[in-house]
């Protein structure tokens, strides 16, 4: 979501937010060790529980890669598959699970299942090669060596594998007798979801031949015809649509539609927040949410607080439903009578559902002053300080917990931390159930050691908001410096933060420089002519924030960067006998063929370049 807001941003011309960057997809990956370098990106396997247009958007191949083009970042493909009884599309987002055991047991093979992921409208031997990765990859890491292993999988049920799970390889070099195994070997052609609830066991071979035999005399799974299978149409622009990160994309089409939408205006299980707030406003340029607010005085703190709330879709989708009106709780002694939420929920009408360009907050700003001295008047404030207290208030007003329970609260000692944050959260929820917490609260861990005796104390906290500092931007002289010493150094000046990639700058340089094809750069800080740090793409570019410019030396693909100083000795003047550097460092992209030779000539022709078109002072001569 973070990537797609700063594009929008980027891309808006009122706004001209600052260049996105790669597109960032690892943050709805499932980290799993055993298959992050598998080539096919299209299975890697996405967190469960994400929700489509929250967590992320489905985009077309065809927008994907001019994105890709564009910005880089990693391609997540999904199929799109076609049902007989359907003629649009589903797009299979979660992969399958395909449980894998390996056996015989080797050195290197371990008693762990391990978990592959697939579309399963794919063919069991798509997975055979993600099968040798991992068999390579686990002979590695216990052996340093790369295996090349020849196997073929059994579909069998897990209640029957028990008795070949200790299976040894070593137990079965010398035998010849064959191991029962109550299953079946596998059609390549056989599909993923085929296997149902079986799992996959690859069948190493021992002396190159197999062992294993299945118990009945035919013991190979036939191809079964009468499997009713939904077809896969492709198409150019279907065949593949590619997830993308989190963002609220309107055109994207959901489950609810303008036809159905009111069965799911309801507060059980908050089916509200799936209903797209498209359906319920005009969201359009210039139209409703596009309402500012008048202001009264030094009220800006407000109405900057209050606009950022209204842009909480939910909570502002949970207003403009009148869903408020169910839960407003007018016995709390902590709120308002339920008249905040009322006056809250009157600004939201007009801030969506009016023609209006402006609208004045007076009657609120009024509502708040009655209980809270500390808003009093039209003096400024804190925004934050603003946005708690009306997030507090509304969830007071709208507490579902209309007599509360006394909770007393036990020191617990030598408890995991888990346990005592569920234990804890469910005291917090005894007292406290509103929208708002559904929305906004969270816990936080907090760890007191004391000094003398070292003994920790762990609590969780609930909390409503978190702090972050805004990273500062900051000016950035970029020097770009062309392989051909003939063209000319180009200055390009940018704004950065410390946390700024080193590949953003490269990009942002290319395209400031409309190059056609992006070239290798080094990008270095200089010191007293000489190259003082390096910097690599993946590293942010905090350490060159102190120096006066940043280097991007040009250098040619899979060479080294050989640095060159440039120097020579005065024979004239004041300071005759004194160095001084007549440039700034060169650089030579070595070749791993060159000999030392043509790298020495190859050395004085660059030096003998600049020299003839910098150097003042006599005739120079080398000394290698």
């Amino acid at each position: 979501m973070n990537w797609f807001k700063a594009w929008e941003a980027y891309v808006d011309s009122d706004i001209r937010g600052e260049y996105p960057g790669p597109i960032y997809n690892e943050d709805i990956l499932l980290l799993d060790p055993d298959i992050l370098d598998i080539e096919n990106t299209s299975k890697y396997p996405l967190k469960p529980y994400l929700i489509e247009d929250k967590d992320f958007i489905l985009v077309p191949n065809s927008l994907w890669e001019i994105w890709v083009k564009l910005y880089g970042g990693l391609s997540l493909p999904r199929n799109a598959i076609y049902n007989k009884n359907s003629d649009k599309p589903t797009i299979e987002i979660h992969l399958q699970k395909v449980p894998l055991f390996i056996r015989p047991l080797t050195d290197w093979i371990t008693k762990d299942e391990k978990i592959l992921y697939a579309s399963k409208k794919d063919q069991i031997v798509t997975l055979k090669n993600d099968i040798k990765h991992i068999c390579s990859t686990l002979a590695n890491r216990k052996l340093g060596v790369r295996v090349n292993v020849n196997f073929r999988l059994w579909k069998i049920s897990r209640d029957k594998l028990d008795y070949i799970m200790d299976i040894k390889y070593n137990a079965l070099r010398n035998t010849r007798d064959n191991i029962r195994v109550d299953g079946v070997i596998v059609d390549e052609k056989m599909l993923i979801e085929e296997l149902n609830e079986c799992v996959l066991l690859a069948e190493l071979t021992i002396n190159n031949t197999f062992v294993f035999k299945g118990v009945t005399e035919n013991h190979v799974l036939a191809q079964n015809n009468k499997v009713v299978r939904d077809e896969i149409r492709e198409t150019e622009e279907n065949k593949k649509s590619t997830l993308k990160i989190p963002a609220y994309n309107n055109k994207v089409q959901l489950k609810v539609n303008e036809y159905n939408w009111k069965d799911y205006a309801t507060l059980k299980e908050n089916k509200f927040m799936e209903i797209p707030l498209s359906i319920l406003v005009d969201l359009s340029p210039s139209k409703c949410g596009k309402v500012g607010l008048k202001n009264i005085g030094n009220t800006c703190y407000m109405n900057s607080g209050l606009q950022c709330l209204s842009n909480c879709k939910d909570l502002t989708k949970y207003f403009l439903l009148n869903l408020y009106k169910e839960e407003i709780n007018t016995t709390n002694p902590l709120g308002h009578k339920g008249q905040l939420a009322k006056e809250y929920a009157n600004l939201i009408h007009n801030l969506w559902k009016t023609e209006y360009k402006t609208t004045d907050p007076a009657t609120l700003k009024s509502r708040i002053e009655r209980n809270v001295t500390q808003f009093k008047g039209h003096e400024q404030h804190d925004s934050q300080e603003f946005i708690l207290y009306m997030l507090d208030g509304l969830h007071e007003d709208l507490n579902r917990i209309t007599d509360k329970p006394y909770m007393k609260i036990k020191t617990e000692i030598n408890i995991p931390d888990e346990e005592l944050s569920n234990k804890l959260w469910k005291h917090y929820l005894a007292r406290n159930k509103s929208i708002v917490v559904d929305l906004f609260c969270g816990q936080d861990r907090s760890r007191l050691t004391c000094p003398n005796c070292n003994k920790d104390s762990v609590v969780f906290n609930p909390y409503m908001s978190l702090s972050m500092s805004i990273p500062m931007l900051e000016r950035l002289e970029v020097v770009y410096v062309p392989i051909e010493l003939t063209e000319t150094k180009v200055a390009i000046d940018m704004f950065v933060n410390f946390r700024t990639y080193f590949s953003e700058i490269h990009q942002r340089l290319m395209r400031a420089l409309n190059f056609d094809q992006e070239k290798s750069c080094l990008f270095a800080t200089l010191e007293d002519s000489a190259i003082d740090k390096r910097f690599v793409l993946n590293s942010i570019c905090a350490p060159a924030l102190s120096a006066q410019n940043l280097y991007a030396f040009e250098v040619t693909p899979n060479t080294y960067p050989l640095e060159i100083r440039c120097q020579t000795q005065l024979t004239k003047g004041f300071f005759k006998g004194s160095i001084e550097s007549f440039s700034h460092p060169l650089i030579l992209s070595v070749s791993k063929n060159w000999t030392i030779s043509r790298m020495k000539q190859e050395v004085l022709k660059l030096i003998n370049k600049v020299a003839k078109k910098q150097l003042k002072y006599g005739k120079i001569s080398y000394n290698e």
